[in-house]
């Protein structure tokens, strides 16, 4: 392998979509906790992609695009480099970059340590956003290993902003202080695991945006789903919906399965989902595009949402569902509908 190329390693197709699978599962978890309380501004969660490279050098280039080795090459362009290090329990975790695009932190790190614990490991971690009250938070973290007991990690954290103490109301905030904690890291298989206290305290401002405030609506079956804005950054184009209903049916019984951005010549993309949060009123969502769509061109946004009243296992592993008031309503509406939104930001 030419080592001079180290920097345009690409992850393969088939792990990008497991990335997405495991997304998409991570998020269908946290929406059922969601129903009955919303989570502080904290988040403790991770999957693993199971990836192991060659044995490289700590000198080398790879480690300055981590961003990169995820797939995610438009973050690494907009990002701050931090290179912020903490050792503890002889592991040493750098914090590399860091990107806040509309609600979402990214963050990168590398990780060291003399023996290794394997190649399928996970990061234990809480993310805290100082001076805001926080409605929810999902995201998604994968971690790679290097060789030479080296590994690799990128997390991304959707945050619904609701309040910042000295004000009512802040949807988003232009400037945040963050508090990340590792204090775990463990190989999900073996069960081995280091535990430590890795701290880290950055101040990150949101990449200027261009934000369109929209009320797209549309309804099928006494189901409504709205585009409530769109916002065009360095990262690329941020989509946030909201769903609710006139059935007297709580709004979480439909879930937005699949997001796709279509043009005008035909061409469909697949919109990466970052969960959602709620109440059993109305539901958000955000799904972002890794490109700045061209606001002068039509689009039209596909949704395909899917009705369940199945809540999930509760601690005595039964299943629990949401109260229905009147069966029948539930079962007029489809199983799968379709929307189909009109996306026009020409000014």
């Amino acid at each position: 392998m030419d080592l001079k190329n180290l920097d345009n390693i690409k992850i393969p197709e088939e792990l990008n979509g497991l990335k997405e699978k495991l997304y998409r599962d991570e998020m269908n978890s946290k929406a059922k906790k969601f129903r009955y309380s919303y989570i502080a501004a904290t988040l403790a969660f991770i999957f693993v992609l199971g990836m192991a490279f060659p044995k490289y050098t700590k000198d080398l280039p790879l480690y300055n695009n981590i961003f990169e080795l995820f797939g995610d090459g438009n973050y690494q362009s907009a990002s701050e480099h931090i290179d912020e290090e903490v050792v503890s329990n002889g592991v040493s975790i750098r914090l590399v970059d860091a990107v806040y695009s509309n609600n979402e932190v990214s963050l990168t790190t590398i990780i060291k340590m003399k023996e290794p614990i394997g190649e399928n490991v996970a990061l234990s971690s809480d993310l805290a956003i100082k001076n805001f009250n926080i409605l929810g938070m999902t995201g998604n973290s994968g971690v790679k290993y290097m060789g030479n007991g080296i590994y690799i990690s990128e997390s991304k954290m959707n945050i619904d902003f609701k309040e910042h103490k000295s004000k009512k109301f802040a949807e988003k905030a232009d400037k945040i202080k963050v508090k990340y904690k590792i204090d775990g890291i463990f190989n999900y298989e073996t069960k081995k695991e280091i535990k430590g206290n890795w701290k880290f305290d950055i101040e990150l401002e949101n990449l200027k945006s261009d934000v369109h405030v929209l009320n797209n609506k549309q309804e099928q079956n006494g189901i409504y789903l709205n585009i409530d804005r769109i916002e065009i950054d360095d990262v690329g184009t941020n989509f946030k919906i909201s769903w609710w209903n006139d059935l007297k049916l709580d709004a979480m019984i439909n879930q937005v399965d699949d997001i796709y951005l279509v043009d005008t010549n035909g061409n469909s993309f697949k919109l990466e989902q970052k969960g959602i949060w709620g109440n059993k009123d109305i539901v958000n969502s955000e799904a972002k595009f890794s490109k700045k769509i061209d606001t002068d061109q039509d689009y039209i946004l596909k949704c395909t949402m899917r009705k369940s009243d199945i809540i999930g296992y509760n601690e005595q592993g039964k299943i629990e569902k949401y109260e229905i008031k009147d069966r029948r309503v539930y079962e007029k509406i489809p199983n799968v509908i379709e929307f189909e939104i009109p996306v026009n930001l020409k000014k």
